[in-house]
């Protein structure tokens, strides 16, 4: 009997677990799965409460009642109908399909076939390390850097959801650039990821693979072999600094942008100590409208210091699965996540004006983004019907860009970004992404988005090495 509770609660388990991620975050990695959990209870404790406890519900609750209910069921036929034991098997049954169901949900499969060392090594062959490299500066700009949680292309698409929900953000002039076709690939699918993508030209893998290199190093020193936006922009006079709603505890954001010379860093625990009350927050943090409300004072004080900057938020509303619905948006009568959807997009297009309203422009380049594709919400049903599902991007400036591709991966936005602020001179490519602006310098091969599909998840030693700090001699 007790061994048959156990094979039944693990089956439960890994149903529960694979129900609720799927419910709460679609399909996901094992990569994001394992640096999730590398973080421990620093990532749980300040993670959305309800999220919690849904987990607690649908992992726990459920798994152990089910348990008693089948063991209750087993004793009952058993007793009263049958004494054949084949009954005792169920619990087998279960539990296979429990492994099978986590297998597909965690794509333990593709993560397992990709566990060995490939013949050759991608990042080896295509890494270009910003150590290495010279950057000749121009008639430098400043930079202000939107990732909005979640935002896909497709919410544009009025046939999907009888209008346009970006109209705000897709309706801007002032000489804006589009790629039609950013790509989501492995490694960048979750919001530290797209960060550390977009800003290091790498994917993030997990951790816990890495040969000799321990987990509790690792998180100590984030890519410290890595020069990524912020260690490039410091090393030219810019002041970093990041703004985000929710704690930069989720997922090690904080760690990586200490690392990577941000000087300022503000999440929920900061905001808290800025005079912030807890009714104050939703399950995530600073709703969206307070943060951009304290990103244009933080703006203004960042234009008249005079100095090169680089602004960067990083919003949260738009989280699936059912969204935060803020004040203001609830003033203007949104109620779904369609709504909300459509109410940030207004309010970061509000926050762009208010920049170019100012004379900014003539100083700052903007880039509003996507940090990734959209998990599961309350609209995936829709979103699943979409014919291209890219990720949202914008890119507004005084000047005019002219783009060489309309395909672009997280990787690409790195040295793109540097060449709209006046950097040149290095060759138009860094990590594993090409400039997309411009003449393309850079040798792109026609099967590029097919190797990277394939190979970046591989088993990579020299990957591996970035993770390792630089020996110190006495």
């Amino acid at each position: 009997m007790k061994t048959r509770a156990i094979i039944y609660l693990a089956g439960f388990f890994l149903m529960g677990l694979s129900l609720w991620t799927y419910r709460f975050f679609g399909r996901v990695s094992i990569d994001q799965a394992l640096w999730t959990i590398s973080f421990g209870a620093e990532g749980v404790l300040a993670a959305d409460s309800v999220y919690l406890k849904r987990f607690v519900t649908w992992a726990i609750i459920w798994p152990i009642n089910l348990t008693i209910l089948f063991l209750g069921v087993e004793a009952l036929v058993t007793r009263y109908f049958i004494r054949i034991k084949i009954h005792r098997y169920l619990s087998y049954v279960f539990l296979i399909g429990g492994m099978a169901y986590f297998s597909y949900q965690y794509q333990l499969m593709e993560y397992l076939s990709h566990s060995h060392k490939a013949d050759k090594d991608y990042f080896a062959l295509n890494y270009i390390d910003a150590n290495t490299v010279s950057f000749q500066v121009h008639q430098p700009k400043s930079l202000v850097l939107i990732y909005i949680e979640s935002l896909e292309a497709s919410y544009a698409n009025a046939t999907l959801f009888d209008k346009d929900l970006l109209k705000p953000l897709t309706s801007l002039q002032h000489n804006h650039l589009v790629f039609s076709a950013f790509k989501q690939v492995p490694g960048t699918g979750w919001t530290v990821g797209g960060l550390v993508a977009t800003q290091c030209g790498i994917p993030l893998k997990s951790l816990t693979i890495m040969g000799n290199n321990r987990i509790g190093e690792n998180v100590d020193e984030f890519l410290p072999k890595v020069k990524c936006l912020g260690d490039i922009l410091a090393e030219n006079g810019y002041k970093n600094v990041f703004m985000e709603g929710s704690s930069l505890l989720v997922g090690g954001k904080g760690k990586f942008l200490e690392k990577h010379h941000y000087a300022e860093r503000i999440g929920l625990e900061e905001w808290l100590m800025r005079g912030y009350k807890e009714q104050d927050m939703n399950h995530w943090g600073l709703p969206d409208d307070e943060l951009l409300k304290q990103a244009k004072y933080k703006f203004d004080a960042l234009m008249q210091s005079k100095q090169l900057f680089n602004l960067t938020l990083l919003t949260v509303d738009t989280h699936g699965v059912t969204g935060q619905l803020n004040k203001t948006c609830e003033q203007k009568k949104y109620h779904d996540f369609k709504g909300i959807v459509e109410c940030t997009g207004g309010m970061v297009a509000d926050f762009v004006h208010y920049i170019i309203a100012s004379g900014g422009l003539q100083k700052v380049n903007i880039v509003v983004m996507g940090d990734h594709l959209a998990m599961s919400n309350d609209v995936n049903d829709i979103l699943q019907t979409s014919p291209s599902r890219t990720i949202f991007n914008v890119l507004i400036s005084d000047k005019k860009f002219q783009k060489n591709r309309d395909e672009i991966v997280h990787f690409d936005w790195l040295p793109t970004v540097l060449n709209t602020l006046g950097f040149s001179d290095y060759g138009d490519k860094l990590g594993l992404g090409y400039a997309a602006i411009g003449q393309q310098k850079a040798n792109i091969t026609k099967n590029r988005m097919n190797e990277i599909e394939k190979q970046v998840s591989y088993d990579s030693e020299f990957y591996n090495q970035l993770w390792i700090p630089n020996i110190k001699k006495a």
